[in-house]
């Protein structure tokens, strides 16, 4: 009897949990809020966003290069076509090689990206002196090189990119250059010849790479004052990024 009394009482134990969860009231309904900040009828390709100066950089599909402040508030910017301050009008198209990217450093935000100089491929910058953006060709840059991306420490008074030795579509892309900003030399090279793609690592003189190990991609950090590579995962799958 006082085994069938239990089980009643677990039983109405459970009946009143349950009562008491679906007598809950239910979460609101998650709403959708995207704001449309551009025009339906440009494409915007690859933009890319300077955190710091809330700006934000893009090539269009006449290799133009395009940079337009944007509202840290809202996301918008004006015009909503991006077509703000145009910057460079030789760039390589964006079907053979990176978009344009944003460089910190302490002396400002600047743009690397790949153009053209008399039929010849080099890496270009664009930077602002005396409140007004000027662009051109990184001195001494290696002929073919592509696809720049830049560090992004804002105290560094000495930034850093790396860099393709060619065209990055399609892939893999290697081996992985490295230079800064303004001393073309210091080139080096991620000494595994296998390295493919890359970025910096915040606040460090380092680069995430995949490098290939037995047959897999696997995620490695480059650093560049010891010029060492280290391996970090050792899955039995690509590992291209993390």
């Amino acid at each position: 009897m006082r085994h069938f009394k239990l089980s009643i009482a677990c039983g109405l134990l459970a009946h009143i949990a349950t009562h008491n969860l679906l007598a809950q009231p239910k979460p609101p309904t998650f709403v959708v809020n995207d704001q449309v900040v551009s025009s339906p009828k440009v494409s915007l390709s690859d933009p890319e966003f300077d955190q710091i100066g809330y700006q934000m950089t893009w090539q269009d599909s006449q290799n133009r290069l395009w940079v337009i402040p944007v509202n840290p508030q809202t996301g918008s910017f004006t015009p909503k076509t991006g077509y703000g301050t145009q910057l460079d009008s030789t760039l390589s198209a964006v079907s053979q090689t990176n978009g344009p990217e944003w460089v910190y450093s302490s002396q400002g935000q600047q743009i690397v990206y790949t153009k053209f100089i008399n039929g010849l491929q080099v890496l270009g910058r664009a930077k602002k002196i005396s409140g007004n953006w000027q662009a051109e060709s990184l001195p001494a840059s290696t002929i073919g090189a592509a696809s720049p991306i830049g560090s992004k420490n804002p105290a560094d008074p000495n930034p850093t990119i790396l860099y393709y030795p060619g065209n990055v579509f399609p892939t893999p892309r290697n081996p992985v250059y490295w230079r800064y900003l303004n001393n073309a030399a210091s080139e080096g090279i991620v000494p595994d010849p296998t390295a493919d793609r890359g970025r910096w690592v915040e606040g460090e003189p380092s680069i995430i790479t995949s490098i290939l190990v037995n047959g897999y991609y696997q995620t490695a950090k480059y650093v560049s004052a010891t010029n060492t590579v280290t391996q970090l995962t050792f899955d039995t799958s690509n590992t291209l990024s993390v």
